[in-house]
């Protein structure tokens, strides 16, 4: 019994990791770029091309938390479609928390 839990463990991390890092754009958002709109002369983001998923690291530390600070979260600021995406998460989260809570 051990050696099929240990089996499905180890099945379920590479399933993690494949969804996570070699999927991403098609199975989970982009979010390691902070700009998805093109970039003059690797100037500052243009407004309207932040990413809103965007994570200095793949935890939530120091350096992600300053550049959120830094950055007032207005529509108009991110890429459309990311902040869309962004919404529309973070309401799926708040509505099922409201149900199970």
């Amino acid at each position: 019994m051990w050696r099929n839990v240990h089996g499905h463990a180890i099945y379920q991390m590479i399933v993690l990791i494949v969804v996570l890092f070699c999927a991403q754009g098609v199975l989970v958002p982009v979010y390691d770029i902070k700009c998805l709109a093109e970039r003059k002369d690797n100037g500052p983001c243009p407004v309207g091309g932040l990413n809103a998923f965007y994570a200095a690291d793949h935890y939530f530390e120091l350096e992600t938390e300053k550049f959120w600070k830094t950055v007032e979260a207005k529509s108009n600021l991110f890429e459309e479609e990311s902040w869309v995406a962004y919404q529309c998460a973070k309401l799926a989260v708040n509505h099922s928390a409201k149900m199970t809570g």
